[in-house]
């Protein structure tokens, strides 16, 4: 019996040993095959076993399996849904015994769960069990397996399920993945039904964090307490979740408590974008919610953010047709937003947007918390282009924002509100508006929609500001200097077409000051890298007031934006990187005081060239004008093919509407029309221009860079009459010698270092010619012109303006007869040619002689004749210099009247400006010279002339009022016109002077015009403050001789001249004196009595004169008429007038 016993005991120890041992003995992949059918058939998806799998009892039981891989569903982004390197399990042996499993440990090994958003609407992680075959007729049904864990079951408990360096990987349906990282969990559990405990560390977008979770233990009836907590390092921020959890059946429910919170939300967010961290604003959020199956609310949600606080509530729930409809309102009362961008900064293009959708699903039979967690049921996104931009067409959503005041760049915006819809995969902007600064009205309505993958907005826009002004300068945009009347009422109305790279305002409408614009205008922005954006802009102006925008007064602001700066200064031009497309039209434009109409600008500027479609004026004081071509990387490098068309009845009218004073001779047709080509470096031009009959032509080139040694022109001007050009040129010119004749210009231009040459130079004036080679140096410190130049006839006379003097009242002639008889028969001086005064005849204004300062010369000109008054100069050659202000005329020579002429002589402009001349003339024949039409003249001989004078003076008159020097003449042979003197002398040979027709005869042939031949005048003279003074005027002729002395003031411009002659045809010659008295134009001659009376009375004694002019004498005082001569006291009477005797016979 013992040994019978021992034997069965060794067998039972050897069948539990082979027991034990079995399963470490089997090849357990032989089973891979069957067990990842039984998966697939439990999943609907594939599970791949690459690694061994390994069972072992002792020491106790434990499962290794390696390299683990279970499918995605179709559709999804990476072919494996689970991966799991190794997958480690240790049970507790003893428990078994019992019917109970512990696992002692659990170990995921580097597992990487993919969970993503599928575009048919829903998640991955929804699996399908594959159909099982239908069981034979007959055949046993097999009863369902009790749920793990129940009473049916054995007790399963976790003690220690560790997940090591896993990976969670989350792809939504626009294509954006979110990565939580380095996960290192352990969780464990009494049973499959709880109660949990959850703790551990990962890294969600790089940034470490941890979690902690309890959950209670799930009951059939009651609830289940949940506690979670999820805490962000880097960013000192917290998520705690408090909710209670209750039965599965008839549907789970959650309610509770959501709470956030961060030190910074600026921190927070760069924690989860990497944006740079703004300032610390303390972020605290609450939710009160409550989840039960597909429907969630949560209300009241609170928000603060450092001192703003926002309140609302969300809710979603399915409608009839089972879509979710989701429905959320937020209201603040006051949001900074500058604050707000400070707090969350750009975020980087470098990675993807942090995504908003749902999270992988709760645990079997456990609702999510929010419905944000998980994909809404029959959510339907809209069908993306290349993974692009959808809005779920399976949603219906309702938001309602709104702020009562928005603070945004200092100013408040105030009753801000949005209503949007979204169904059917459109967002319906059902009214967007705000009150800005001015105030304005401002309101948006539209629909955002998915088109080719691409959001796609397109609504109305309306705007009202009160102000446009209040409003801009609120935004310190307001220009400086503009006037306060401007910018007053502004309203816009325009459709609004939105993208992601173009904005498109059509149907525009626009009002400002009274003015209206139509149009529309577009802004794309580039879609690649390195592209240009795109600027359109097509608007039409019925009018615009550019003057009353341009008053110089001063910008007075707004109350409600009083203290802002002005607008920044505009940056430097350049290219803006930008294409710009403008056609800008103008009805009326108010410029320079009168309209503008048919105002007209549109060209495209698009990678640096602007091609100037037209620019153009229909109508601008009776002008138009237009510009059209091209311009190539403005700026310095520029180059340009432009073409330019103006034309208009009246130059004049057109210059001073804009401003410039133009002469009466200016209002003129014109016109101008040209091209000019080239670049920078070297521009081609080809002009031609008119101004009433004259006509210019300008061609060549023009290089910049080198300076004067660039420029190459043909000059070509023309005009039928150069006396009207001058006239033209300078206002109030009429030549004297009326119309003087065509004028043309001719010149091609060259340059050599710093000086210009004006090759083939050639003008004509008239009968003048002027030709020769020219050059302009400005390597000086002026610029300085050399000419050698040949004329032929020139004619200063034909150039000279009409002398125009002041008419006077002839003067009183008893205020400037001295003793003596004024001639009858002396030439009147009229009325109409009364002398001028001096201060008429000399100016007082200053000298104005900048123009001598302005430049240098060095001339020679030699002409067949120089004319001027009725001086005629053969072959004059001349040779004039101007340095540093004075001008010297070096030489003027030539022939003048069958003798010579010399010239010399100097002007300075700087300080006082004086001068000097000396002239000196040579057996000049005065018979060829023309008749001057003075009282008294010579008009015949030959004559030798010195004269030097020199003088300063700011004014003219102070010039001639300081005139010095002197001179000297010598005629010979020649002819005095304006004294008989002559025919005087031949009839004295035979008159009888004791009787009185005979005297009477004699003074009227004096008073007479005549000539008087003679053989020899000299004089010399000098010049003192501008008084010409000669004592020894003489002159020789036949039968007389005269002497004669002169004082001639220029400043007064009188003279005071006597000639005393010798009548020498009679044995006793006869003294005959004549003064010459008043202005130098027209003096008055003075028949002197004296000699006369003095000579008759030595020659015909006392009482012959008195018996020839019986009853002249007045009866001497006290004798009574009829009183007989012979008392002393009428002798004395009788011997104290006979001077005086032919006086009042010539005045009867």
């Amino acid at each position: 019996m013992r040994k019978v016993l021992i034997g069965v005991a060794a067998v039972a120890v050897l069948l539990l040993g082979a027991a034990m041992l079995a399963p470490g003995l089997i090849d357990w992949n032989r089973y891979k095959d069957r067990i990842q059918a039984e998966a697939e058939a439990a999943t609907g998806r594939k599970l791949t076993i690459a690694g061994d799998i390994r069972l072992a009892v002792l020491p106790f039981p434990q499962l290794r399996v390696r390299d683990v891989r279970f499918a995605n569903a179709p559709g999804a982004a990476v072919p494996d849904m689970v991966r799991l390197k190794g997958l480690e399990v240790d049970v507790a042996f003893w428990p078994l015994l019992s019917g109970q499993v512990e696992m002692t440990r659990v170990t995921l090994v580097e597992p990487v769960i993919e969970l993503q958003t599928l575009a048919e609407g829903g998640g991955n992680w929804a699996m399908k069990p594959a159909a099982a075959p239908a069981a034979a007729p007959g055949a046993p049904t097999t009863p369902a397996a009790p749920p793990s864990g129940g009473d049916g079951g054995f007790p399963i408990r976790l003690g220690n399920v560790t997940i090591d360096n896993g990976t969670v990987v989350w792809r939504d349906a626009r294509g954006s993945t979110e990565r939580i990282e380095r996960i290192h969990v352990r969780a464990s559990a009494e049973s499959l039904q709880g109660p949990f405990r959850v703790t551990g560390d990962m890294a969600v977008r790089g940034r470490p964090a941890s979690i902690d979770a309890d959950v209670g233990r799930l009951a059939a009836a009651g609830t289940t307490p949940v506690r979670a907590s999820l805490l962000l390092k880097d960013a000192r921020a917290g998520l705690v979740l408090t909710a209670n959890l209750g039965p599965e059946a008839p549907a789970r429910r959650i309610d509770g408590t959501l709470k956030l919170e961060a030190d910074s939300l600026a921190g927070l967010v760069a924690a989860l974008t990497g944006a740079p961290a703004g300032p610390a604003r303390p972020l605290v959020a609450d939710v009160t919610f409550v989840a039960e199956g597909d429907r969630f609310k949560a209300d009241p949600l609170t928000v603060r953010i450092d001192d703003a606080s926002f309140t609302g509530r969300i809710e979603t729930a399915p409608d009839r047709a089972g879509r979710t409809t989701i429905t959320a309102a937020l209201s603040t009362q006051r949001i900074e937003l500058d604050k707000w961008l400070a707090l969350t900064g750009p975020v980087p293009s470098a990675g993807p947007a942090p995504s908003a959708g749902p999270a992988p699903a709760a645990a079997p039979g456990v609702a999510a918390p929010a419905p944000a967690a998980r994909a809404p049921a029959g959510a339907t996104p809209a069908a993306p282009v290349d993974g692009g931009f959808a809005l779920p067409a399976g949603i219906i959503a309702r938001v309602d924002l709104s702020a009562d005041t928005v603070l945004a760049q200092g100013q408040s915006i105030r009753n801000a509100k949005l209503v949007a819809r979204l169904a059917d995969g459109k967002v319906t902007v059902e009214r967007a508006a705000a009150e800005l600064p001015g105030p304005t009205q401002l309101t948006l309505s539209g629909t955002l929609a998915a088109v080719q993958g691409r959001p796609q907005f397109d609504g109305r826009l309306q705007a009202d500001a009160r102000s446009l002004r209040t409003l801009l300068f609120a935004y310190k945009a307001v220009p400086d200097g503009l006037p306060a009347d401007r910018l007053g009422r502004a309203t816009l109305q325009t459709r609004v077409k939105a993208g992601p790279t173009l904005v498109e305002l059509a149907e525009l409408t626009a009002t400002v000051d009274g003015a209206k614009a139509t149009g529309s205008t577009s802004v794309r922005l580039p879609e690649q890298p390195g592209a240009r954006a795109a600027v359109t802009a097509r608007l039409a102006v019925d009018r615009f007031d550019l003057d009353s925008y341009l008053r110089r007064t001063a910008s007075t602001p707004p109350p409600a934006a009083a203290g802002a700066a002005p607008a920044a200064a505009a940056k430097p031009a350049g290219d803006p990187g930008v294409d710009l497309d403008l056609d800008l039209r103008v009805g009326q434009l108010n410029a320079g005081g009168k309209p503008a109409r048919d105002v007209v600008l549109a060209g495209l500027y698009q990678g640096g060239t602007l091609t100037l479609r037209q620019a153009s004026v229909g109508d601008y004081a009776g002008a138009s004008a237009k510009l059209a071509g091209s311009v190539r990387d403005p700026g310095p490098a520029a180059t340009v093919d432009l073409t330019l068309e103006a034309g208009g009845r009246d130059l004049g009218q057109v210059l001073g509407q804009g401003g410039v004073a133009a002469p009466a001779q200016a209002q003129q047709p014109f016109s101008i029309a040209g091209k000019v080509t080239g670049g920078a470096a070297r521009l081609a031009v080809d002009l031609q221009a008119r101004l009433g009959d004259g006509q210019a032509k300008l061609a060549g080139t023009i290089e910049p860079p080198r300076g004067l040694p660039g420029i190459a022109l043909a000059i070509d001007a023309g005009h039928p009459s150069t006396g009207r050009l001058l006239s033209q040129l300078s206002p109030g010119y009429r030549p004297r010698g009326g119309d003087i004749g065509p004028f043309r210009l001719t010149a091609r231009t060259r340059a050599d270092g710093n000086t210009l040459f004006l090759d083939g130079f050639s003008l004509a004036a008239g009968a003048a010619r002027l030709e020769g080679p020219l050059r302009i140096e400005t390597g000086g410190a002026r610029p300085k012109l050399i000419a050698d130049l040949t004329g032929g006839e020139l004619s200063v006379d034909a150039f000279l303006p009409v002398e125009e003097r002041a008419g006077l009242a002839p003067l009183d002639p008893p205020s400037l007869l001295r003793p003596g008889v004024m001639l009858a028969q002396a030439r009147p001086a009229p009325a109409q040619r009364a002398p001028a005064r001096a201060a008429d005849r000399w100016s007082k204004a200053p000298l104005d002689l900048s123009s001598l300062l302005a430049a240098d010369a060095d001339v020679k000109l030699r002409a067949a004749s120089f004319q001027q008054g009725r001086w005629v100069v053969s072959r004059p050659d001349i040779a004039l210099t101007l340095a540093d202000g004075t001008l010297t005329l070096a030489k003027f020579t030539g022939q003048l009247y069958g003798g010579t002429a010399e010239l010399s002589g100097q002007l300075v402009a700087r300080g006082t400006p004086s001068a000097r001349f000396a002239v000196k003339a040579q057996n000049v024949n005065l018979g060829q010279a023309i008749d001057t039409g003075r009282a008294i003249r010579l008009v015949g001989g030959r004559a030798q002339a010195n004269l030097a004078i020199e003088t300063a003076g700011r004014s003219m008159h102070d010039m001639v009022s300081a005139l010095a020097g002197r001179g000297d003449l010598d005629v010979r042979d020649g002819v005095l016109r304006g004294l008989n003197l002559s025919a005087v002398a031949g009839s004295l040979q035979t008159t009888d002077l004791t009787k009185l027709p005979n005297i009477l005869n004699l003074v009227q042939e004096l008073g007479k015009d005549g000539d008087t031949p003679f053989s020899a005048l000299t004089a010399t003279y000098r010049i003192e403050k501008g008084v010409i003074r000669s004592e020894d005027v003489k002159l020789a002729a036949t039968g007389f001789g005269a002497t004669g002395t002169t004082v001639t003031s220029l400043p007064a411009w009188i003279t005071d001249t006597r000639v005393e002659a010798q009548i020498a045809t009679r044995p006793d010659p006869i003294p005959v004196a004549v003064r010459l008295e008043g202005s130098i134009d027209e003096p008055r001659k003075i028949f002197d009595t004296n000699a006369l009376q003095s000579y008759l009375a030595q020659r015909i004694g006392r009482g012959g004169l008195q018996q020839l002019l019986p009853g002249l004498l007045p009866p001497a005082a006290g004798q009574q008429p009829g009183q007989q001569p012979g008392r002393p006291g009428q002798q004395q009477q009788q011997q104290r007038e006979p001077m005086n005797l032919l006086a009042p016979l010539l005045r009867r």
